[in-house]
């Protein structure tokens, strides 16, 4: 899973502590942390923005099965993860997938009783999924323009063999940047399947 909370400070950061340690000791009760839609209910009737200093926060989660090589996930307003599979290339030279992985839904904490949709994906080997905050595309390149998604995509998109060196991607943000520091702060998370 990967969360960001709305703002900056001491506030955005005691609520994303308080998320961490429920997600970690899986405290939430009569949920199965198996399915991330229970997952996101619970969070949802857990932190209304209403108790939280009007916070809020979104959130992917995901829960791989490796034996049957599938990825059930949910969303809460998060970006979509990027999920590319090497091995096979188009006359382009990208990866033959590249794939979001999307799930409907709203920030956690904007209005109770908000249910939260499962989606599901197989995974093939030689795949590299990315999950990520708003914050590594939402950078000013100058003249007020904004990276945006498509563009963070598109390089993903030219990643070889297992794909992109994280430090590499980080290093893309800044060197497009015309801000010093980031504006927003940023996640990044790279997970590989590689092929038995």
């Amino acid at each position: 899973y990967l969360l960001d909370v709305s703002g900056h400070g001491l506030g955005a950061t005691l609520l994303s502590v308080a998320v961490l340690n429920l997600l970690r000791s899986q405290s939430l009760p009569g949920v199965n942390f198996y399915r991330p839609n229970q997952v996101l209910d619970a969070l949802n009737e857990t932190f209304q923005m209403s108790e939280q200093n009007e916070k809020y926060f979104t959130i992917w989660y995901g829960v791989y099965n490796r034996v049957k090589r599938q990825l059930v996930f949910s969303s809460a307003g998060h970006p979509p993860p990027l999920l590319l599979t090497f091995g096979n290339r188009d006359l382009t030279g990208t990866p033959v997938q590249l794939k979001q992985l999307k799930s409907p839904g709203l920030p956690i904490g904007m209005l109770p009783d908000t249910h939260f949709m499962i989606a599901q994906c197989d995974i093939a080997d030689n795949s590299a999924l990315y999950i990520f905050s708003d914050g590594i595309y939402e950078v000013s390149t100058g003249d007020r323009i904004s990276w945006g998604f498509n563009a963070f995509a598109e390089m993903l998109g030219h990643a070889e063999g297992h794909g992109h060196d994280l430090d590499r991607i980080l290093q893309h943000v800044y060197d497009i940047s015309i801000e010093d520091p980031l504006e927003d702060d940023l996640s990044l998370l790279q997970v590989k399947f590689i092929g038995e």
